[in-house]
């Protein structure tokens, strides 16, 4: 089938000073950019900051006085911009003035869609609490109660009028999961009942096609943790590592692959394991992308045991190399609804190492008793997550074309 091309100019835009170098071209703004080229699109990244050595040919720096003028914007001819600032009311002025220059634009939420106790109250705290680390017990709560309530003022009295003239500038809101998407629309109708909730949709983050599963490599009995171990807050290598250890001692033959920098923490851990478990966990550090898909494609499951993501773009990777999921059901981790929704995976009931430990367990006998098919996964996730499809699930927001903010296939 001969592949579309579309001839349209779009940019994506980050208005932060981030590393240009080739990283930065395989994930969010920069792989969007790259997949609207593979549609044959003349398409480029805008960045804040001054120019790096490492900056990619198809990026442009640019300063906050550009970004902030519709001149500058029209200049470029653009048929549509992707903006990626959170909906921050600090960047309105780049929004308003992309809106300004008569430039289609979408608004990237990088969100659970919990921005606000118009969200809903037990949704606000308990993301809250997810950001904030293990929830002191009883009177010790009261100050985290009182600084919860204090962010939950602010944001009702200050952000939320801004952010609202934010997203007001953008001719879609995309979130980037379903439940996302159901929160964004209730804090939209809180805000701004007439129109502004039909503007929000479902753009995921981008996965790059390099993730995929051909069939070549067997599947076996391996986990995948992928993360930045520093972070103990949110990426908690703590839980991460007690599950690691108490699987491997009840399952024998199971191997896990721990992917991201190897802290003293974690090195200390592995030397102190039994020979024939530490033998099991494998600490690789960090991978290159090409490495990382082909350690991918050979294991079982992508595990997170992380207290709160946005979107959790490991994930994504893994369900297009053919694994199923294994992460916890909370207000904080929105996307796992959706990554588990097609026979991709197992959600621990609470966000406790008892209980992943436990889904793991389950998606580990699904996999021995025939329940996962790491082709009817891959091909899934690809029609959803692939660079190009997303890209082109954008162009469809702005056509005649049917558009998807459910878990169906997009029929691309």
């Amino acid at each position: 089938m001969q592949k579309k091309s579309f001839h349209q100019r779009w940019f994506t835009c980050t208005p932060v000073d981030f590393s240009g170098g080739p990283e930065f071209f395989t994930r969010d703004s920069g792989l969007l950019c790259r997949s609207f080229q593979t549609l044959g699109m003349d398409s480029l990244a805008v960045m804040a900051g001054p120019a790096r050595k490492n900056d990619g040919p198809d990026l442009i720096r640019a300063k906050l006085l550009h970004l902030t003028s519709s001149d500058w914007w029209k200049q470029h001819q653009l048929d549509g911009v992707v903006l990626y600032a959170w909906g921050m009311p600090k960047f309105l002025p780049i929004a308003h003035a992309i809106h300004r220059a008569g430039i289609k634009l979408v608004l990237n939420q990088d969100s659970v869609g919990i921005v606000s106790p118009l969200n809903g109250i037990p949704d606000w705290v308990a993301e809250r609490n997810a950001r904030l680390g293990p929830c002191p017990q009883g009177f010790k709560y009261f100050p985290r109660a009182i600084r919860i309530a204090l962010e939950g003022l602010y944001q009702l009295a200050v952000v939320d009028p801004f952010r609202l003239l934010h997203l007001l500038q953008g001719d879609v809101v995309a979130c980037v999961s379903p439940g996302a998407v159901e929160r964004f629309r209730r804090y939209c109708r809180g805000l701004a009942p007439f129109g502004l909730p039909g503007r929000v949709h479902l753009v995921p983050h981008p996965v790059n096609p390099i993730f995929h599963y051909d069939g070549s490599t067997s599947k076996t009995p391996r986990i995948v943790a992928i993360g930045r171990w520093d972070d103990h807050l949110q990426k908690r290598p703590d839980v991460m590592m007690h599950i690691a250890e108490r699987l491997l001692t009840k399952e024998q033959s199971v191997e896990i692959d721990i992917v991201g920098n190897v802290t003293p923490q974690l090195a200390n851990w592995h030397q102190g394991l039994e020979r024939a478990i530490a033998a099991r966990i494998h600490l690789t550090g960090r991978l290159e992308p090409e490495d990382l898909a082909q350690q991918m494609r050979a294991a079982q499951i992508i595990y997170c045991s992380s207290a709160h993501e946005s979107f959790h773009i490991a994930s994504g990777e893994g369900l297009c190399s053919g694994c199923s999921v294994v992460s916890s059901k909370a207000p904080s981790l929105a996307s796992f609804d959706w990554f588990t929704s097609r026979n991709s995976g197992t959600l621990a009931e609470k966000n406790s190492p008892e209980d992943h430990l436990v889904a793991l367990e389950l998606e580990l006998r699904n996999w021995r008793e025939g329940l996962r098919n790491p082709d009817s996964i891959s091909q899934y996730w690809i029609k959803h997550l692939h660079g190009p499809n997303v890209a082109r699930q954008i162009l469809r927001l702005f056509s005649d074309l049917p558009i998807s903010d459910t878990n169906e296939p997009l029929g691309f």
